[in-house]
């Protein structure tokens, strides 16, 4: 086993391709892939990275795929999401609540890299009310504000962005999305932008932000683990930054599983029937035929709150002129 120096980082590279990591100044350790050490180590200078190599003499392989690893896609907006897992009342005998919890789950968007999705995206980053200048009424939007997360594929990703009343109708043969009185674009994307956008970059870690070309408006999915059999399915625009402890609390909550339940008797088959009649008033409410497939549906309500978006880089400062314009008008 032989030692590569980076920057605050020891990093042991053994031959079995695992990577252990301690941070010198807090004396933590932890374990990853060597994936996942490519790519930490893309976070550093490759000047960095290969004065560290010829410092520690490692292999020739191990030298070359550092140096040849490439960098993480450029981020151009943060967003920060405010989110609540409900409450879970005493329902049946016996079974205790659970108490509502609040966390911060903040991602990072991959604007250049993808900006179909990203653009589409950040359309929901919106109030969930707004005034209507012509009539001087507060209006009703589409926003992530108001949206949740809400069906999991255990172990391969969660589903979330789902805002209640934006339903999917069809207007002589053509899709759109519709809200309250207004129409709004599907943005689905399309054969040709699928299969640039998942080509360009892998399901290769959990926390990638995905979005499936069955998916429309807002509806986007975190990944859960190392997921390669979404690529070519799925294409990848950006990745969680902060509040992964609360995505594993998420990543607990139980699916509906269409009464395979982990338990079984007379408490088990109520919760079922409770699930099973919920869900159909639910599809019943929203007219939404997605809903008639209810697997993996999560059990406990997990709210987006409040969302707030902030410019990077070059979109930081386009968004700034955009702001001077606008006030100079």
């Amino acid at each position: 086993m032989r030692r590569l120096l980076l920057p605050f980082l020891v990093l042991l590279v053994p031959a079995d391709g695992m990577v252990a990591s301690s941070r010198r100044e807090s004396g933590q350790s932890f374990s990853f892939s060597r994936r996942e050490a490519l790519h930490l180590s893309s976070k550093v200078s490759v000047a960095a990275a290969a004065a560290g190599v010829a410092a520690a003499n490692v292999s020739p392989s191990v030298a070359s795929a550092l140096a040849d690893a490439p960098p993480a896609p450029a981020i151009t907006h943060r967003v920060k999401m405010q989110l609540r897992i409900a409450e879970v009342l005493t329902a049946v005998q016996g079974r205790e609540g659970l108490p509502a919890e609040d966390g911060v789950i903040e991602v990072g968007l991959y604007g250049k890299a993808s900006p179909e999705i990203v653009n589409t995206f950040l359309s929901y980053c919106v109030p969930s009310e707004v005034l209507n200048e012509a009539t001087g009424e507060i209006e009703r939007q589409p926003s992530l504000s108001q949206a949740q997360f809400w069906r999991m594929e255990p172990g391969v990703e969660v589903e979330a962005g789902k805002i209640r009343g934006l339903n999917e109708v069809s207007f002589g043969g053509t899709t759109a999305l519709e809200f309250g009185k207004r129409i709004y674009p599907t943005g689905r994307l399309t054969a040709t932008e699928l299969e640039r956008l998942s080509k360009a970059l892998s399901h290769d870690k959990r926390g990638l932000l995905t979005r499936s070309a069955s998916m429309v408006g807002p509806e986007f999915a975190v990944t859960l683990a190392e997921a390669p059999q979404l690529d070519g399915t799925s294409a990848v625009f950006g990745r969680v930054l902060e509040g992964e402890a609360f995505l594993d609390k998420v990543e607990g909550i139980q699916v509906y599983t269409y009464g395979a339940a982990e338990e079984s008797g007379p408490i088990a088959d109520k919760i079922f029937r409770a699930q099973k009649a919920a869900y159909t008033e639910m599809a019943k409410n929203m007219k939404d035929q997605r809903f008639d497939d209810l697997r993996g549906k999560l059990l406990r309500k997990v709210e987006i709150r409040s969302i707030d978006v902030t410019p990077v880089g070059e979109a930081a400062a386009s968004s700034e002129q955009q702001q001077q314009a606008v006030a100079a008008v």
